[in-house]
């Protein structure tokens, strides 16, 4: 093993303990989950054509198109979907409470 290689593959170990280092913080973890959630929703869901066919005439219709289309959609769009849902409630749970716990860190 060469000098290069050998150092490579340290660099490379370095590298993945700082990301599960990072990945130990729930402010972390919850972000990444979330972003890549949206990634898959929107590589399985046509977003533009869903808004555009959403009725805009009353809340009635509108709530029912959203569960209609939420109920008749692939399974792993109802997972992802509710990943971020959940996911969105914890960031700003997480975030909320350090907010409380360090304040001055997020002025």
């Amino acid at each position: 093993m060469t000098t290069e290689q050998l150092k490579r593959k340290i660099m490379l170990r370095v590298y993945a303990l700082f990301v599960i280092r990072k990945l130990k913080n729930p402010l972390v973890f919850e972000s990444v989950l979330l972003v890549t959630s949206f990634i898959v929703i929107t590589l399985r869901v046509s977003i533009r054509h869903v808004i555009g066919n959403t009725p805009h005439d009353t809340l009635a219709s509108f709530y029912h198109f959203w569960v209609t289309a939420f109920l008749n959609t692939q399974f792993i769009v109802q997972l992802t979907t509710l990943v971020i849902g959940v996911m969105a409630i914890l960031l700003i749970k997480d975030t909320l409470t350090q907010l409380k716990i360090h304040p001055r860190t997020f002025l």
